[in-house]
């Protein structure tokens, strides 16, 4: 067996606040950008963490954010939305064996 040697000890503490931990943002950001760097035909990237980014190696024309909702959309409810839902999840529920 060796024998202690307390700078051991030191040099690991030392490591420890030396040591740059990453936030999940920048782990996010990593994804984000090396997905974008793979498709750069996609303007938006969305991570793992459920995060758009805007994808640095884009080059096309400008798109929009896919959740944004401007007023001049095309945007059409769907009547009675609730009966659709009801029904759908109807639907799927009776697939499943209580």
């Amino acid at each position: 067996m060796a024998p202690y040697n307390w700078m051991d000890e030191t040099d690991q503490e030392q490591e420890h606040r030396d040591f740059h931990y990453s936030t999940d943002a920048e782990w996010d950001r990593a994804a984000a950008r090396e997905i974008g760097e793979a498709h750069p035909d996609r303007a938006w990237i969305l991570t793992d963490r459920d995060v758009w980014h805007e994808n640095p190696f884009y080059r096309g024309p400008a798109v929009p954010h896919p959740e944004e909702y401007h007023e001049y959309d095309d945007y059409e409810p769907v009547e009675h939305y609730d009966a659709h839902v009801g029904a759908y999840m109807s639907h799927l529920l009776a697939d499943i064996a209580f």
